[in-house]
């Protein structure tokens, strides 16, 4: 993942390489201090799914508020979008 992750940054932005690789070089060539990968914190509470209407610039936009949910969110997103709360805000 972090492969895909760092050719990504690098076919946007190539000054993220050294100056004397920036030409040819790849993400092999990436000076990486470190790695890290952390679990999404769970929400005191319980998950937050609920709907607000906000105004942006005379426009009435629809928000969905969804977090909270642990590091199983993809599990779970499918079933809880099923909520008429959701269906209501689209």
């Amino acid at each position: 993942m972090s492969m895909r992750i760092k050719t990504r940054c690098l076919a946007l932005c190539p000054d993220l390489l050294p100056p004397s690789k920036r030409e040819n070089g790849t993400i092999d060539d990436l000076e990486v201090v470190e790695e890290a990968v952390g679990l999404r914190p769970t929400r005191e509470g319980g998950i937050r799914l609920e709907m607000e209407e906000i105004e942006d610039e005379g426009r009435r936009l629809k928000v969905v508020h969804h977090y909270g949910r642990e590091s199983n969110l993809f599990v779970a997103l499918f079933a809880e979008l099923k909520t008429d709360l959701v269906f209501r805000s689209i």
